[in-house]
């Protein structure tokens, strides 16, 4: 299993976790698609589950 950490906004993570046999990976809080997708990419894997945490993205909305 490999554990990647993703920074996301400015002030943010967000986690990839990628299964080294299958390739297949799930991330945790995706604050930013394009940096998720790009991570998947150049890692080779196929996004397969997505975790969100709504009260996370309403602090953000919030916020922004």
């Amino acid at each position: 299993m490999e554990i990647h950490t993703l920074e996301a906004l400015s002030d943010n993570y967000m986690y990839l976790i990628v299964d080294a046999s299958t390739r297949a990976a799930a991330v945790v809080d995706p604050a930013d698609p394009d940096v998720v997708m790009e991570a998947v990419q150049r890692l080779g894997a196929t996004l397969t589950h997505v975790r969100t945490y709504a009260d996370t993205y309403l602090l953000r909305s919030v916020r922004t």
